[in-house]
């Protein structure tokens, strides 16, 4: 086993900050996380390769109609799909 490595620096300026969740891999192979930062501060949902590459939001929280503030980390359910809890 190697050193650990830097994948991704969180920014809030760029929809990350704050990772609030421990890290998932799915069934694609890439890892999966939620952070508390994001566009409007109410947290992420994001998707990175195991090589640091390709890191991708794939959800924006909005408070009002997708919920905010991650209380956990995401599970990976039958055909891929991902859960997770907000307030």
């Amino acid at each position: 086993m190697g050193a650990p490595a830097v994948l991704q620096h969180f920014n809030s300026d760029t929809g990350g900050g704050y990772p609030s969740g421990g890290l998932i891999q799915g069934t694609d192979g890439a890892l999966y996380g939620t952070e508390s930062g994001g566009r409007s501060g109410n947290g992420t949902a994001f998707k990175l390769n195991r090589d640091g590459s390709g890191y991708t939001v794939l959800q924006n929280f909005d408070h009002d109609t997708t919920g905010a503030y991650i209380e956990a980390g995401l599970v990976q359910g039958t055909g891929g799909v991902l859960y997770g809890v907000a307030t």
